[in-house]
C-alpha cells in the first residue's frame, strides 16, 4: 500500500545502506521462496531517490545465482550478498562477535559495505567475492552444521540405548580439534 512505499522512500532517502534481512523458507522444491525479497527490492526500485549510491546489502539465505538474478531484474539497484552466520539462540552475540564476514557482488558495491564494516568491526577479516560464491558458503555452512547436529543426534541415541554418558564421550571425542566443540 501507500504506507509502505512511503517509509521506502524514507528509508530510500535516508540511506546509504540498506540490509534486508527477511525469512526466504524452503519451498516444496527445495529452494528459497524469495517473493519477500523481491517485494522489498521491488518497492525499493520503484522509489523515486536515485540509488546510484546507495548499496543494498541481502543477508537472507538464497538459492546460488539469486543476487545475479535480482541485480538482472533491479538494474537500477546496487546489490550485494552478506551472508550472515548467526545461531537463532545467541544471534546478538554471534553479531557482535563475528570472527569473518562475506561480501559478494559487483567489486565496488562490496568495497562500500567493506568500509561501513571496516568503522564497526575493526579487527574481523572481511572476504569480498563473487555473489554466487557467497551464496554457496552460505549453504555449505548451513547443510555442514545440520549434518553434525544429525550425526550428533545419532549418537546421543547411542549412547542412551548402551547406557554410556553422551556428555562424557563428546567431552572427549573433542579432545580432537578437528571435530570443533560447536553443534554436539
Amino acid at each position: 500500500g501507500s504506507g509502505n512505499s512511503d517509509s521506502v522512500d524514507k528509508l530510500a532517502k535516508n540511506s546509504d545502506i540498506i540490509f534486508i534481512c527477511v525469512p526466504t523458507p524452503m519451498k516444496s522444491d527445495g529452494s528459497c521462496d524469495t517473493s519477500i525479497i523481491m517485494d522489498v527490492l521491488s518497492l525499493l526500485s520503484k522509489s523515486s531517490h536515485n540509488f546510484d549510491n546507495k548499496i543494498i546489502a541481502i543477508k537472507s539465505t538464497l538459492s546460488i545465482g539469486s543476487t545475479s538474478s535480482f541485480k538482472n531484474n533491479f538494474e537500477n539497484l546496487r546489490i550485494v550478498f552478506n551472508p550472515e552466520f548467526l545461531r537463532e539462540v545467541s544471534y546478538v552475540e554471534d553479531f557482535t562477535n563475528q570472527n569473518r564476514i562475506i561480501i559478494g557482488g559487483d567489486l565496488d558495491d562490496s568495497k562500500v559495505l567493506k568500509e561501513f564494516y571496516n568503522k564497526i568491526f575493526e579487527d574481523v577479516p572481511i572476504f569480498l567475492t563473487d555473489s554466487k560464491t557467497a551464496e554457496t558458503v552460505k549453504y555449505v555452512t548451513n547443510s555442514f552444521l545440520s549434518v553434525k547436529v544429525a550425526y550428533a543426534n545419532e549418537i546421543a541415541s547411542l549412547c542412551s540405548k548402551k547406557n554410556i554418558d553422551y556428555d562424557e564421550v563428546i567431552k572427549l571425542a573433542i579432545l580432537d580439534k578437528r571435530l570443533g566443540h560447536s553443534h554436539w
